[in-house]
């Protein structure tokens, strides 16, 4: 399995790859967190993907259940793989609800629109964002972040407030 490092910027501050890491073990987990809160950026967040990913394919059961939760949640970040993932909705099937007046941590957003542009506006919009997470359900883009400004917020944010990662959790059980 061949996996865009291109695209390690934005999955290294996803919530829900920080899940499976630390489903996965919590000693690498809490190293790549350390790195990843000395990080000075993107690139060095590249370089930590790139360094902890080497060490999860060592290990063959490692490598089989990356490449499956890859493969599920983020299916464009390998190569020859598809569009990201769109789960399939019912119009019960919402991951969460958006009022723009109330002011939530993690923030939150949702963008309307077909499949290939939800695509480019999540790519846009979370170019900026220090943490983020996305998924596109349906015509909808689910958006989860924390701007720079909130960076002194994100450690007290509990797990439990980031919704697509728990929205992830329920579609797979």
């Amino acid at each position: 399995m061949k996996i865009k490092v291109d695209q390690f910027c934005s999955l290294a501050t996803s919530p829900s790859w920080q899940a499976w890491l630390y489903h996965y073990n919590v000693d690498v987990y809490r190293k790549f967190i350390a790195k990843l809160q000395a990080s000075r950026g993107c690139t060095q967040n590249r370089e930590i993907m790139t360094e902890l990913l080497a060490q999860i394919s060592e290990n063959a059961s490692g490598s089989a259940s990356l490449g499956e939760f890859l493969n599920r949640h983020y299916p464009y970040m390998v190569e020859g793989g598809s569009a990201p993932s769109v789960e399939k909705s019912n119009q019960a099937d919402i991951v969460f609800e958006c009022n723009p007046k109330l002011l939530t941590y993690p923030r939150r957003i949702i963008f309307t629109g077909d499949q290939r542009a939800l695509q480019r506006k999540i790519a846009e919009f979370t170019l900026d964002k220090i943490k983020h997470d996305s998924i596109i359900v349906g015509n909808k883009a689910y958006i989860e972040y924390l701007t720079k400004d909130d960076r002194h917020l994100a450690a007290s944010i509990p797990d439990g407030k980031w919704l697509i990662a728990a929205y992830r959790l329920k579609v797979i059980n």
